[in-house]
């Protein structure tokens, strides 16, 4: 059984893609600003998708591999980020259902939380001076 992921690897992921890719642009000889210039993108965008703060869109992913020369490589790029989006997805999930404290909160004296009503209906309301 594989450990599940938690949002520090999921980051680790995500800045491991970003190394890569800006390896992809230098080695092409681009710089950043040039790079974003060719994809008609914002100056910061680059820099934005290199360190993880963004996650590329499969299209971001095609034009950054077409201007970058490596057009051949696109596919495999958007296959990791399928990963880690996969990663992400299975954490968030993880978080949301997650297992629950099962001891006492401290200080509390023994209780874990607000009583419990119990099933049926609520009580009932209670009417003004006319009955209404």
């Amino acid at each position: 059984m594989s450990t599940p992921p938690s949002s520090s690897a999921v980051k680790e992921a995500r800045v491991s893609f970003g190394q890569r890719l800006r390896g992809i642009r230098k080695d092409s000889g681009l710089t950043a600003r040039a790079l974003a210039a060719l994809a008609g993108w914002h100056e910061s965008k680059c820099s934005k998708l290199e360190s993880g703060a963004r996650p590329p869109s499969f299209d971001d992913i095609r034009a950054y591999a077409h201007h970058c020369g490596v057009p051949h490589l696109a596919n495999d790029l958007i296959d990791t980020v399928r990963g880690i989006d996969g990663m992400y997805v299975e954490w968030r999930q993880l978080e949301r259902s997650g297992p629950r404290p099962t001891s006492p909160r401290p200080g509390r004296g023994g209780r874990t939380g607000r009583p419990r009503r119990p099933p049926g209906p609520g009580p009932a309301r209670r009417r003004g001076p006319t009955g209404a």
